[in-house]
């Protein structure tokens, strides 16, 4: 679209193709010169993800009610003097309709209940409760920490409300990711990324809504 640019200062979702999921990491546009985009260091909850020249990865960002992206290469990383990737951009920049995958950080307390799937257990199943808080958020789906693994494919009913809405949502998600990670202190814990199964479009438009809104806040600041 030639009509839609990307800006110094823009935040970014970055997607790495190769990856099953649609997660995006946090960045944002550094420098540009031509076709070579400089982006800082892609970050999940403050920690740099791992990122190798020759890596495709898929650079969105949002404008008013909608959501636009493109696919890059990744030219070269730098450490100093601040950590950086250097990206080439592989084609035009498109209006996408993934805006539901755009994640941005955001601590909401929500409930998981939930047995594991149950085409991989016996008839024995045990009640999983979690109470936790989200680490981010967006219309297709949230991730968690928690203490212990959880098996992939565990169905669970997440309760939760977003900021501002007294509605409590009741939607049914899967685990699709589990991460073996290390918290501040280096005690063990995991992060658990859930998919929303079955979501009414009113759920999602009000969830992508939120998401927008928690992004122009922060171009704002």
């Amino acid at each position: 679209m030639s009509d839609v640019s990307l800006q110094v200062n823009e935040l970014l979702q970055v997607t790495f193709m190769d990856e099953e999921s649609a997660h995006g990491y946090s960045s944002r546009v550094e420098d540009m010169e031509n076709a070579r985009i400089c982006i800082a260091w892609p970050t999940e909850n403050g920690i740099r993800v791992a990122v190798r020249a020759g890596d495709e990865v898929y650079l969105s960002f949002t404008r008013e009610d909608a959501a636009y992206g493109l696919r890059a290469k990744v030219e070269k990383t730098a450490n100093e003097p601040v950590p950086v990737v250097v990206v080439e951009q592989v084609g035009s920049i498109t209006r996408t309709q993934r805006r539901e995958f755009v994640r941005v950080p955001s601590s909401i307390p929500v409930e998981l209940i939930g047995t594991p799937d149950s085409a991989h257990t016996d008839e024995t199943q045990v009640v999983l409760l979690i109470k936790t808080r989200t680490l981010d958020v967006s219309g297709g789906g949230f991730s968690v920490y928690y203490k212990d693994p959880v098996a992939l494919g565990t169905i669970f009913e997440a309760r939760f409300a977003l900021p501002g809405v007294p509605d409590e949502f009741r939607l049914r998600s899967k685990l699709v990711r589990c991460e073996r990670r290390s918290d501040a202190q280096g005690n063990r814990i995991h992060r658990l990324g859930l998919m929303f199964l079955d979501m009414p479009e009113r759920i999602r438009s009000r969830i992508v809504r939120f998401v927008f809104g928690v992004q122009k806040s922060a171009l704002r600041r």
